[in-house]
């Protein structure tokens, strides 16, 4: 960050307008947002790539088959698994950088929310088994693993984030819901 030039500090002598100070404080909130910010655009980019290609290779396997009798194939689950596992490797990659350095209340609300989402991952997917073993009907069996645990997933996150007053994760928890909040989220600047 590189301070606006010909300002000095007041106790060098210098007039240090307000405006440049509240200048000063808005670019280095934003800076530190961006550096702190796990999620990359490039890591939405994939995630949106890896939806397409396994839905997409789903779609190729059961083609010309019934859609609720149909079989898999298993080129197709492979590539899922896989783009999942490097899905998966890289969040967490990405976010235990993110985190690195963090302590006090920040860690605590970061720990938090890492159990929170891992516990509703686990719900929301681990509700599939027995609705299989229970042999539910085919619509129900068609729609459940597509879209419910991705919703259960989003509440998870919006409720998290509204009750630590993350606002911008809290509207936007259902299109994004595996975003987490910045870890840096200490107390925000005044405005004057």
């Amino acid at each position: 960050m590189n301070p606006a030039p010909g300002t000095t500090t007041a106790g060098n002598g210098g007039d240090f307008d307000p405006r440049q100070a509240a200048d000063l404080l808005d670019q280095a909130t934003r800076q530190a947002r961006r550096q702190f910010t796990p999620l990359s655009p490039l890591l939405f980019t994939f995630r949106a790539v890896v939806v397409l290609v396994v839905f997409g290779g789903f779609w190729l396997s059961v083609r010309g088959q019934h859609p609720y009798t149909g079989h898999l194939s298993g080129w197709a689950i492979a590539v899922a698994v896989v783009l999942v596992a490097i899905n998966i490797s890289w969040t967490a990659w990405v976010i235990e950088r993110a985190g690195t350095g963090v302590s006090g209340p920040a860690q605590r609300k970061w720990q938090a929310w890492k159990g929170i989402m891992v516990a509703a991952w686990i719900i929301g997917y681990a509700t599939t088994a027995p609705l299989y073993h229970a042999e539910v009907s085919h619509p129900v069996w068609g729609l459940y693993p597509a879209s419910a645990p991705l919703l259960i997933i989003g509440l998870a996150g919006a409720a998290v984030a509204a009750a630590f007053r993350y606002w911008p994760l809290a509207g936007t928890a259902w299109p994004s819901p595996w975003r987490p909040p910045q870890p840096a989220s200490g107390a925000r600047p005044a405005r004057g």
